[in-house]
């Protein structure tokens, strides 16, 4: 994945958040 860190992590939380709802 290219992009920025906090733009990857703020990715990642985004997902994990939609996967625990």
């Amino acid at each position: 994945m290219i992009a920025p860190s906090g733009r990857a992590k703020n990715f990642v939380l985004s997902l994990a958040e939609e996967l625990e709802l």
